[in-house]
């Protein structure tokens, strides 16, 4: 007898996770998402630093120097001081911040782009292989139903109660399932 193939093939399981679930882990795991992730926390501190540049600065410092003849005596040896300062004029400020926010607009624009891309590329994938699964079991199914016709098939051609046509259209048959 020729060597059935067709048996030694793996059911196909159907998928453990929802489709819902490998959404989820394949955003969690893509690459490009987590770098423009990134990207755009990057750019909110930015924005965020440019915003506060309007604000007052304060710096202080402090200077100490030792006595080498007397070291109990600091007295007149230290000097602390505190800056401040503001910007009250700054006409580029407005355009600076302008100009990174909508660098960051573009950013999310892209990210939500990839994460659609992201979503139609798992749905698509999950629904051929379901689709696939489904026709194998089908498949399957018709391979067995025409290998069985076949088993019924050859006493009734020898006892002579079908034709050779008969005989011949149920082998096509299951021929053709085992191709499909």
């Amino acid at each position: 007898s020729p060597f059935n193939f067709f048996f030694y093939l793996p059911v196909p399981q159907n998928c453990k996770k929802s489709l819902e679930e490998w959404i989820q882990s394949s955003r969690q795991n893509h690459f490009g998402l987590a770098s423009l992730k990134n990207l755009i926390l990057s750019k909110e501190t930015e924005v965020q630093k440019e915003k506060d540049s309007g604000l007052p600065r304060i710096s202080g410092f402090v200077q100490a120097e030792e006595n080498t003849e007397k070291f109990s005596d600091f007295s007149d040896n230290y000097t602390i001081g505190v800056k401040a300062g503001m910007d009250l004029f700054d006409p580029s400020r407005k355009h600076r911040i302008k100009k990174l926010e909508e660098a960051l607009n573009q950013l999310k624009q892209e990210e939500q782009k990839l994460l659609d891309q992201i979503t139609l590329l798992v749905c698509a994938s999950f629904r051929d292989h379901q689709t696939l699964s489904e026709q194998f079991r089908v498949s399957r199914s018709g391979f067995k139903d025409s290998e069985e016709a076949l088993k019924l098939m050859e006493p009734l051609y020898r006892e002579g109660k079908k034709s050779i046509k008969d005989l011949i259209e149920i082998r096509i048959l299951s021929l053709e399932d085992r191709i499909r």
